[in-house]
């Protein structure tokens, strides 16, 4: 598969979005790093790519796994200005770097993490951020 011209559809919540072109980003160096990383896009309210640790973190098999599930269809209204606010600042300064730290619940668990968020449109314009995950250890205040 040739990732650089073809493209795939997700289906998400009675949508079909473009999966993006991630030939840029999904090197294979990627999925050797032990960071977890993952591509939000704000439209979609979807991840749409993942290296394998961000892949295990979510507790997803695959890429195509992750994008399907429905974020925004249980996501709080507080994560949801949050991350709009991060497209609004990222629109006006592509240059930010966002870190914060966020509990998410992959598969229903908690777990601490210290984020970082980058611009990182995507080559037709949509707009996304790459998130780079820390793990926090039990004494890191969460």
């Amino acid at each position: 598969m040739n990732q650089a011209t073809e493209q795939s559809h997700v289906t998400m919540a009675s949508t079909t979005v473009p999966a993006p072109l991630h030939a840029h980003i999904a090197a294979p160096a990627a999925d050797r790093q032990t960071t977890p990383l993952w591509l939000y896009e704000f439209e979609a309210r979807a991840i749409t790519w993942a290296n394998r640790a961000g892949l295990d973190l979510w507790r997803a098999p695959s890429v195509e796994a992750l994008a399907a599930r429905a974020m925004g269809a249980d996501m709080s209204r507080t994560v949801e200005a949050r991350l709009r606010q991060y497209c609004a600042d990222f629109r006006a300064n592509p240059a930010r770097v966002i870190n914060e730290t966020w509990t998410l619940y992959p598969g229903g668990q908690p777990v601490a993490l210290a984020l970082t968020f980058s611009w990182h449109p995507l080559p037709d314009d949509r707009p996304a951020t790459l998130v780079e995950a820390h793990r926090l250890s039990r004494q890191d205040p969460a």
